[in-house]
């Protein structure tokens, strides 16, 4: 039996590392205020500097305020650009699972797909092995049709779920 209620959200390093980047961006404007330099700047810098921070704090925020929540049969979705949608798990239409491979690992994602909304997690979020964990039991369950699953879904989340325990437990 899985978790009933749990969350999916940006992993916990991740969100330290945005913050140190911010601390040393704001930093670097303290330090170009006290010492003049900004004044001493032409505009295309100025511009430039102004842009730049401007994208850094978007990106931040938006992967800030990235989340899913399930609760009782509903997945409640807040996107990066903090618009809210919910749906219940019977909407399910399509679950699919990726692996990407790369030179120093294998990369996991999960699309989850109802009649109108769609979310895309992926492993390096906290949560992510229970979303595996509940998605999989509902769909043996029955509460989600089972058509919805790609023909590699059941096995891939599988996989996923017994590599990620058997990490755990190893590193323990």
């Amino acid at each position: 039996m899985t978790k009933a209620k749990f969350k999916v959200r940006i992993a916990i390093i991740t969100i330290v590392i945005l913050f140190i980047f911010i601390v040393a961006i704001i930093g670097s404007i303290a330090l170009l205020i006290k010492e003049n330099a900004i004044s001493r700047m032409n505009v295309p810098s100025k511009v430039f500097g102004i842009v730049s921070l401007v994208g850094v704090v978007a990106f931040v925020i938006s992967n800030l305020l990235f989340k899913v929540v399930v609760n009782e049969g509903y997945i409640s979705v807040r996107t990066r650009y903090g618009k809210r949608f919910r749906f219940h798990i019977s909407e399910i239409v399509k679950l699919d699972y990726q692996i990407e491979h790369y030179k120093y690992g294998a990369y996991s994602t999960m699309l989850i797909k109802s009649n109108n909304r769609e979310v895309m997690i992926n492993q390096k979020m906290d949560g992510f092995l229970d979303m595996e964990k509940y998605i999989l039991e509902k769909l043996e369950s029955g509460e989600i049709n089972e058509t919805a699953a790609t023909s590699h879904f059941k096995r891939r989340v599988s996989e996923g779920i017994d590599k990620e325990e058997n990490c755990l437990l190893f590193k323990r």
